[in-house]
Formats: C-alpha cells, structure tokens, sequence
C-alpha cells in the first residue's frame, strides 16, 4: 500500500492493477489502520498475463529484491536465502544473535509468522 501511494502521488490514473494475493477484503482489512488506502483497485490473479503493465512491473521488482539482497549480503558478510523455510529460519536465528533484534527487524517484514516463532523461541 506504502508503494501504491507513492506511485499514486507521482502518477495519479484512474486503474490500478495488481496481481491478488489476497482477496480484497482481506487486503482493506490489513491496512485499515493506513491513512491512504486506494480505493479502487483491480485485484486479478495472474494479473501479468492480462496486464503488461502488472508483467513489467513484476520484473522490476524482482530485479531490484535481487539488487537489495546482494548489498544487504555484502553489508552483512552473509549470503541471505530467499523465501520461508528451515534454511531461512535457521538464517533468522543465526543473523539475530549475531546482529542482534534492530537489524533484524530493519530487515525482515514483522507481521510474518516466522518472525513471531523467532522470538518466540
């Protein structure tokens, strides 16, 4: 939503589409506590294969998780995993004692479950 409203300041159009990974519902209701929640989105799974807009920008986001995960790799010392998995979360475990809680948190989404159980254990 943060990124949404970004672009939706700088460009402001009438359509907006995302591929649903969530059901609208759902969505709204992660971010009722957001100021700026947009209103009128188009939720459509497999959204790249209907809307090249949707296909291109799935493609800049992934080179640019690609480009952060290697700097935040060399800053750190460490090759991070992608995804949720043991192997991940065994990095999670191995990354907070090492750095401690402020840069995990400055590093990982918080809401996800694996986070909880990490601190939890």
């Amino acid at each position: 939503n943060k990124a949404l409203n970004n672009l939706f300041k700088k460009y402001p159009v009438d359509n907006v589409f995302i591929d649903q990974f969530a059901s609208p519902q759902n969505y709204y209701k992660y971010i009722a506590f957001e100021e700026d929640a947009i209103p009128s989105i188009t939720f459509k799974t497999h959204a790249e294969s209907l809307y090249p807009s949707v296909a291109l920008a799935s493609c800049i986001a992934r080179y640019y998780f690609l480009l952060k995960n290697k700097e935040t790799s060399e800053k750190y010392g460490v090759q991070i995993p992608f995804g949720a998995s043991k192997k991940v979360d065994e990095f999670a475990k191995k990354f907070l004692d090492q750095f401690g809680i402020n840069e995990l948190k400055n590093n990982v989404k918080t809401k996800f479950k694996n986070y909880k159980n990490l601190l939890d254990n």
